[in-house]
C-alpha cells in the first residue's frame, strides 16, 4: 500500500510545503487511496469500516515506531497516531459515506507526513526487538511515566496505544507491538532533547 516511486530532492529548506505534495505527487496519492478498497464492493458495514481502521492503525504504529532512530521520535508521524484516536471516536457517529471519507483523510494524512519527512525507512523488527523480555515490561510503569512526563504529547500517545490495545484483538494488532511502542515512547522521554522536526528520511520535494 505504501510502495511509491518518488523523485529525490536536490535541496530541502526548513519549510514544509504541504501544497507541493499534491502538485508533485497528487496522482500517486489518488491512486493509493483508491487501491485501499474502500468502495461499496468491499466496505458495506460499520464492521467493515472498523476493520479498515485497524489496517490504518497498524500501519501508523509500524511506520511511526519502526522508524525510531537514536532515541528520536518524529513529531509529525506521532500525530498520525494521536489523530487515529479521534478517528476511532468519530467514525460510529458519522453517516456511512462520511465514515469512508474520514478513513481516506486518515490515509492521506499518513502519506502526506511520510512524504514531508522524506519517506523514512521503517522496520517491524526494530519494534519487536526493543526493550528486552516482554514480561519485564509493565503497563503500570509505562502509565506512571506518561502521566508524570513534562511533555503534554506523551500521555496522549500512551492513551492512544492503550485504547488500541483494549479495543483491537491481539490477533489483528499484536499487543506486544503496542506495548513495545509504548516503551519506546517513555524511553524517548528519559533522554528527551527535542522531537525530530527536520525529517528522518530522504528529502523528496524538488
Amino acid at each position: 500500500m505504501l510502495s511509491m516511486n518518488l523523485k529525490p530532492a536536490q535541496d530541502r529548506a526548513g519549510a514544509f510545503p504541504v501544497d507541493k505534495i499534491m502538485e508533485y505527487y497528487g496522482d500517486e496519492v489518488i491512486q493509493l487511496v483508491r487501491k485501499w478498497k474502500l468502495n461499496d464492493h468491499y466496505v458495506k458495514s460499520l464492521e467493515d469500516i472498523m476493520n479498515k481502521l485497524v489496517e490504518l492503525t497498524r500501519a501508523i504504529i509500524i511506520i511511526t515506531f519502526g522508524s525510531y532512530r537514536q532515541k528520536s521520535l518524529d513529531f509529525f508521524l506521532i500525530h498520525n497516531l494521536t489523530s487515529i484516536h479521534a478517528i476511532r471516536i468519530l467514525l460510529p457517529k458519522l453517516p456511512f459515506d462520511e465514515q469512508k471519507r474520514l478513513l481516506q483523510i486518515g490515509l492521506i494524512g499518513l502519506l502526506g507526513n511520510m512524504w514531508l519527512q522524506g519517506m523514512p525507512k521503517f522496520d517491524l523488527e526494530k519494534i519487536m526487538n526493543y526493550g528486552g523480555p516482554i514480561d519485564r515490561i509493565s503497563w503500570d510503569s509505562i502509565i506512571e511515566e506518561a502521566i508524570t512526563s513534562n511533555d503534554e504529547h506523551v500521555p496522549k500517545i500512551i492513551r492512544a496505544l492503550l485504547v488500541i490495545k483494549d479495543q483491537v484483538p491481539d490477533s489483528l494488532i499484536s499487543h506486544e507491538l503496542i506495548q513495545r511502542s509504548a516503551v519506546m515512547t517513555t524511553d524517548f522521554m528519559k533522554s528527551f532533547k527535542d522531537w525530530e522536526f527536520g525529517g528522518i528520511g530522504n528529502p523528496l520535494l524538488p
